[in-house]
């Protein structure tokens, strides 16, 4: 039996007609079939041809399909079969073979559906395996690997940005809560300002209105003070004439006399101060209201002397001492 052209890879065929051409042969992805590829020997020019051996038939990839080890889609996968692979048909296992599945060399199973037939090749057909195709397949193989590990570095990258958009986004939520609670706190600040700035507004009017009732108070006080000197002066007058009006009396009839007198300067001094009291102030009217009820009060005072004995004909000035 001739050499196969590497172990645990599907055999491969070419036609009578193209003995020096050089088919590129696809070996299976995985590292136990990597291992086992088929290259030149160091040194050698030309191209190394081995015989294989008389195949029942040769079957072409019609596009990638999964190479398994047993003819059932749920068993153990062996590997990959590119597109375009020539595959040489196995005899069918000793159990019989499975509708559907076809068994190829050196192992396993492929899906019928996956396959076209190309030709029966007679024996003695050439399989020729050169450096240049397996140095091809290798190529292929670390493309497919770094294209792969780029796609994960960039799902790995993809990732690790979701996982910082989502760190933001907590960021702008904590961000915001915080915001939110700031600006409560700055209403409610706000708001006591407000409060603060119209009872300072209310204090300031009562100040004013104080102020101006205090100044109001000292026009009063001092008006009070002149009123009371005037006062002061009217009553000290008024009683010494009654009493030097009581000192020339020597009789009742002559007090009599002397209180009707002193009765018409009483009468005159209330009419005075009702005139007054039409052009004054309130002040004025009750300070004319009270020498009227002093005026009155001493001329009660001197009816009761009238009244009395003549032994209590006596002065103001010696009844006030």
């Amino acid at each position: 039996m001739a050499p196969t052209c590497a172990k645990g890879t599907p055999r491969m065929a070419t036609p009578r007609s193209m003995p020096n051409r050089c088919q590129s042969m696809s070996t299976i992805e995985g590292p136990s079939v990597a291992s086992r590829r088929l290259s030149a020997p160091a040194g050698s020019g030309g191209e190394r041809h081995q015989n294989v051996a008389t195949p029942r038939g040769v079957w072409v990839i019609k596009h990638a399909c999964v190479w398994r080890t047993a003819p059932s889609a749920v068993s153990l996968k062996i590997g990959d079969l590119p597109q375009g692979l020539q595959v040489v048909e196995a005899p069918p296992p000793a159990s019989g073979s499975v509708a559907g599945w076809m068994s190829i060399q050196p192992r396993g199973f492929v899906r019928m559906q996956d396959l076209t037939p190309v030709s029966l090749s007679p024996a003695g057909d050439v399989v020729v395996a050169t450096s240049q195709s397996c140095d091809t397949a290798a190529k292929k193989r670390e493309a497919s690997t770094s294209r792969r590990e780029q796609e994960l570095s960039a799902r790995q990258e993809a990732l690790h940005l979701r996982e910082a958009d989502a760190a933001l986004r907590e960021h702008e939520l904590v961000a915001r809560k915080a915001l939110l609670a700031l600006e409560e706190q700055r209403c409610e600040l706000q708001g006591e300002v407000v409060r603060l700035q119209m009872l300072r507004s209310d204090l300031v009017f009562e100040m004013d209105a104080g102020k101006k009732d205090l100044e109001v108070f000292r026009q009063q006080r001092i008006t009070m003070k002149k009123k009371l000197a005037q006062c002061r002066t009217v009553i000290a007058q008024a009683v010494a004439s009654v009493d030097g009006l009581y000192a020339k009396t020597s009789s009742r009839e002559d007090v009599l006399a002397v209180d009707e007198e002193v009765v018409a300067m009483a009468r005159k001094i209330d009419d005075d101060q009702e005139e007054a009291a039409h052009h004054g102030s309130f002040f004025g009217q009750e300070n004319s209201d009270g020498n009227r009820l002093s005026i009155r009060r001493q001329s009660s005072g001197l009816k009761v002397l009238a009244g009395a004995t003549d032994e209590s004909q006596r002065p103001f000035r010696v009844l006030n001492a």
